[in-house]
């Protein structure tokens, strides 16, 4: 009887080679899977962003007497929170342009010599309104004044950045961003 395509059996010493290959592919792709994970949170981080580039020393400082770092909430809005996207895919591609770009700068540009409006304006442009609305989901509280309420309905209907009127709530520093 001629076996066919797809019928043939896996003999013994077969079987050992599909588990060896099955348990060293699980185990690299969990390796992987850890490192990535451990790698994108730590990259993530502020410590990071300021630690170890310190062209960003003045906006740390700059967050850190901002409401989103201190407040009354507790609730510490880091620099992944607002400059990249909340959702996977858009998240790891803006790291990943940011990443390079930045890492570039870093250390074959003049980090000294920044252009900080340019910086300001460019950061301003990446952040989404998704990334503010993950923690202000609520645009109408209550107290919030007339002028709030209208320009926030006013946004929505006109799909404009939250940051076109909310610029300043992080990084006060208006030379930074202001001509």
């Amino acid at each position: 009887m001629k076996k066919g395509f797809g019928e043939k059996v896996l003999k013994r010493a077969d079987r050992k080679v599909v588990f060896v290959t099955t348990f060293v592919t699980t185990v690299a792709m969990s390796i992987m899977y850890i490192f990535v994970t451990w790698s994108v949170g730590f990259t993530s981080s502020v410590d990071f962003c300021t630690v170890n580039c310190h062209e960003m020393t003045p906006q740390y400082r700059e967050w850190q007497t901002s409401s989103h770092y201190n407040n009354d909430t507790g609730v510490v809005a880091e620099c992944a929170d607002c400059h990249l996207p909340p959702s996977f895919i858009p998240k790891m591609m803006a790291k990943t342009y940011y990443g390079v770009r930045d890492t570039l700068v870093h250390y074959f540009g003049d980090p000294e010599n920044l252009d900080r409006k340019k910086m300001g304006e460019s950061a301003a442009a990446s952040i989404v309104n998704a990334s503010c609305q993950t923690c202000h989901k609520n645009l109408f509280p209550s107290g919030l004044p007339r002028g709030g309420f209208l320009a926030h309905r006013r946004m929505e209907g006109e799909k404009q950045k939250c940051v076109s009127c909310h610029r300043h709530m992080a990084h006060q520093n208006r030379i930074y961003f202001d001509s």
